[in-house]
């Protein structure tokens, strides 16, 4: 859940060190069809501050998937690792995108469970990058 208190000058500066995308899925906050917010990477209820180290936008869906996650089961090898982090971890050193560039693939431990534990490829997610392809604006 959101925090309600993430409003005004620290929002926006989640939102714009992002570049207006979800650090998570790499939608942009112009295509997406769900609010975006400033998530807790690590979530309160574990602990976490509202400080600018420990949130990342996120739209909708992904923070909804995300919830108080803090690791996932890699469902290749079947061994828990910690999420994706935005603030430590490098997206292109955890995920890449299919040929297609409509599907997230992971491609080490935390990239397959964090894609699997957020469903980095919902159904609306995979529509939205394929019409964004065709129009020229993704990746």
């Amino acid at each position: 859940m959101p925090d309600p208190r993430i409003r005004g000058q620290k929002r926006e500066a989640v939102f714009a060190r992002a570049g207006y995308r979800c650090e998570y899925c790499q939608t942009p906050i112009d295509f997406a069809i769900q609010p975006f917010v400033a998530e807790h990477i690590m979530p309160v209820v574990r602990g976490g501050k509202s400080n600018l180290e420990n949130l990342a936008c996120a739209c909708g869906g992904c923070n909804g998937h995300k919830s108080d996650k803090v690791d996932a089961s890699d469902p290749v090898e079947d061994i828990r690792y910690r999420l994706f982090n935005p603030r430590t971890d490098v997206w292109y050193e955890h995920f890449a995108w299919s040929a297609d560039f409509t599907h997230v693939v992971g491609i080490t431990g935390i990239g397959r469970a964090s894609s699997d534990a957020l469903h980095l490829n919902r159904p609306g997610l995979v529509n939205i990058r394929r019409l964004m392809v065709l129009g020229g604006v993704h990746p």
